[in-house]
C-alpha cells in the first residue's frame, strides 16, 4: 500500500512532538518503510510549511510634500526603503538558491537510497540462490559418499572372493601331489579356478576404478561448495558496503540541512536589523523636520503620521 502525503506529516510531527529529529531514516522507520523519493518529497512539503519566512513589505512615501523640506524627507524615506528593500532581495535570493540546492540534493540523496535499495534486494537474491546451491551441492555429497560406500563394500566382496579362490588354488595344488593319478582331473580343475581367479582380479580392478571415480566426484563437489561459499562471502560483503554508503549519505545530507538552518536564522537576523535601521533613519527625519521650525503645520502632520505609521514584520 502506497504511502500517503498526511502519513508522512503525522509522522514527522510525532517524531518533533517526542523531542527527536524528523530525519528521512527517523520518518522511514517510524512508517515502518517506504520509498525515499515519496518520503523525501512529503518532508520538502512538511518543513516548507514549518520554515515559511515571513516577508516585510514596503510602504510608499509620504504623497502630501509641498515644500523643500518635505521633498528632502521622500528622497529620505525613498533612499532608506530602498536599502531595506536591496538587502531583502539579496537575501531572497541566497535562500531560493539555498533552496534549489537541497532540493536537487534531497532528490539525488532519495535516488541513491531507492537504488541502494534495490542493490540489497537483488544482494539477498543472490544470496538465497548460492544458499540453494550449497543446498544441493551438499545432497550430491551425500549421494556420492553413498556410492563410495557402495563401491567399497562392492571392494569388499571382491577381494573375500580373490581370498577365496586363493585358498582353494592352494589346496588344490596340495592335491595334486598327493593324487598322480587324477593329474589330468586336477590340471583342468586348476584351469577353471585360474579363470575364477582372473575374473576376481578383474572384479577388484572394477572396484577400484569406481572408487576412484568416486573420490573425484567427492572432490569436485567439494571445490564447488568452497566456490559458492566465496562468492556468499563476496556478495554479503557488497550488501555491507552497499548499507555504509547509505549511512553516509543519510549524514552528508542531515549536516546540510543543520548547515542552512543556521544560515536561515542568520539571515532573518540581518533582515530585522536592516528594518531597524529604517526605522532610525524615519525618527532622525523626524527630529529634523522639528529643528526646521513649524514652517508648515500640514508638513508637520504628515511626518508625524510617518512616525506613528507601524512597520510590518
Amino acid at each position: 500500500m502506497a504511502i500517503t502525503r498526511d502519513q508522512i506529516f503525522e509522522a514527522a510531527d510525532q517524531i518533533v512532538a517526542n523531542g527527536g529529529n524528523a530525519t528521512l531514516a527517523a520518518v522511514r522507520k517510524a512508517l515502518g518503510g517506504g520509498s525515499y523519493t515519496t518520503i523525501s518529497e512529503g518532508m520538502a512539503e512538511w518543513k516548507a510549511k514549518r520554515q515559511a519566512v515571513t516577508q516585510t513589505v514596503s510602504e510608499p512615501a509620504p504623497t502630501a510634500i509641498q515644500d523643500r523640506m518635505q521633498e528632502v524627507a521622500r528622497e529620505l524615506w525613498s533612499a532608506a526603503m530602498e536599502v531595506a528593500d536591496t538587502r531583502l532581495r539579496s537575501e531572497r535570493e541566497n535562500l531560493e538558491q539555498v533552496r534549489q540546492d537541497l532540493e536537487r540534493e534531497r532528490r539525488e540523496a532519495a535516488d541513491l537510497a531507492d537504488e541502494i535499495a534495490g542493490e540489497l534486494d537483488r544482494a539477498r537474491s543472490v544470496i538465497a540462490e548460492h544458499e540453494k546451491s550449497a543446498k544441493l551441492a551438499a545432497a550430491q555429497i551425500d549421494r556420492l559418499t553413498g556410492e563410495l560406500s557402495d563401491a567399497l563394500e562392492q571392494s569388499r566382496v571382491a577381494q573375500a572372493a580373490l581370498n577365496e579362490s586363493r585358498a582353494r588354488i592352494v589346496d588344490l595344488m596340495g592335491a595334486l601331489e598327493h593324487e598322480k593319478a587324477a593329474v589330468a582331473s586336477a590340471e583342468e580343475r586348476a584351469n577353471r579356478f585360474e579363470q575364477q581367479e582372473r575374473e576376481a582380479r578383474k572384479a577388484e580392478q572394477s572396484a577400484r576404478l569406481a572408487e576412484q571415480t568416486a573420490q573425484l566426484r567427492l572432490e569436485t563437489a567439494e571445490r564447488d561448495l568452497s566456490s559458492c561459499k566465496e562468492r556468499e562471502r563476496k556478495t554479503a560483503k557488497k550488501a555491507e558496503d552497499a548499507v555504509a554508503k547509505l549511512e553516509r549519505a543519510a549524514e552528508q545530507v542531515q549536516k546540510r540541512l543543520d548547515t542552512t538552518a543556521a544560515e536561515l536564522e542568520a539571515s532573518r537576523a540581518e533582515t530585522k536589523e536592516a528594518i531597524r535601521e529604517a526605522a532610525e533613519l524615519r525618527g532622525r527625519l523626524a527630529m529634523f523636520e522639528r529643528a526646521a521650525g513649524p514652517a508648515d503645520s500640514g508638513a508637520d502632520g504628515v511626518l508625524s503620521a510617518a512616525d506613528t505609521a507601524p512597520v510590518n514584520h
